[in-house]
């Protein structure tokens, strides 16, 4: 019941605040074209709205205001293993198959547009090898030239026989 519960307060939040973040970030970046990324990115809101619900936000722990698909579905799961005398799993999840099939769906549409949005914004922003590791290349030659200046330093200072 608590996984439901967990799951669609999340699920509620991250649409609300993706949600807003999708229309306001061209206005934060009008130098940018980001209407690929709106575009790809746009197509996880209906699964997200599917998989939210505003009752756990308002009504958190009264579990009568509760009406949502994951708390709902993961309530049953809870009440049906409970309620059976064998505590069986895999008959508790069978009797909720059709939920938890429509939430692998959901899910899912939610990553593929979560990946589409990403080529999308690696299309604006390209990622290689070498910028991924440029603060450790820069690092790491600011240490080494340092070295070599204290090695220099040192010889230079140090009496000879």
């Amino acid at each position: 019941m608590f996984i439901g519960l967990g799951f669609e307060t999340a699920i509620t939040l991250q649409y609300l605040s993706y949600r807003t973040a999708i229309e306001e970030l061209p206005l934060m970046l009008p130098s940018y074209d980001l209407s690929a990324f709106s575009s790809a990115a746009s197509a996880a809101l209906p699964h997200l709205d599917a998989l939210s619900d505003n009752t756990t936000l308002i009504f958190p722990g009264n579990l009568s205001m509760i009406e949502g698909l994951l708390s709902t579905t993961f309530f049953g799961i809870g009440q049906e293993l409970n309620n059976s005398a064998s505590g069986d799993l895999t008959a508790a999840l069978a009797e909720y198959s059709t939920e938890l099939e429509t939430i692998r769906v959901h899910m899912l549409g939610v990553a593929d547009s979560w990946l589409a949005a990403g080529n999308a914004l690696a299309t604006i922003w390209p990622s290689n090898s070498f910028m991924e590791y440029l603060p450790l290349i820069v690092i790491g030659a600011a240490a080494v030239g340092l070295t070599i200046v204290v090695v220099i330093y040192v010889i230079r200072n140090t009496k000879s026989q």
